[in-house]
């Protein structure tokens, strides 16, 4: 868990990385009740940090929390996130 701050909760899946200034890009895999989710944090300010959007699938959300219930049934997701 927080691996660059993306972490489990027990109904959402959180992208919350910290310290990441000086990274533009960076990029984790992770399975997660038997989805897997392929994450990209996009970083183009050289924010420390703060996610503000997420692409999830195609779909925009704010914030930096994918609810469960929006990827049920998937098993491949598609995150990227914009700081």
């Amino acid at each position: 868990e927080w691996i660059i701050g993306v972490r489990a909760e027990i109904d959402a899946h959180v992208i919350d990385p910290d310290n990441t200034k000086d990274w533009e890009n960076l990029s984790i895999k992770r399975l997660y009740r038997g989805i897997s989710f392929d994450i990209s944090i996009n970083n183009l300010n050289n924010k420390n940090t703060g996610v503000k959007y997420l692409i999830i699938n195609g779909n925009r959300i704010n914030g930096n929390f994918i609810p469960l219930k929006l990827v049920k049934g998937e098993k491949e997701v598609k995150v990227d996130a914009y700081m």
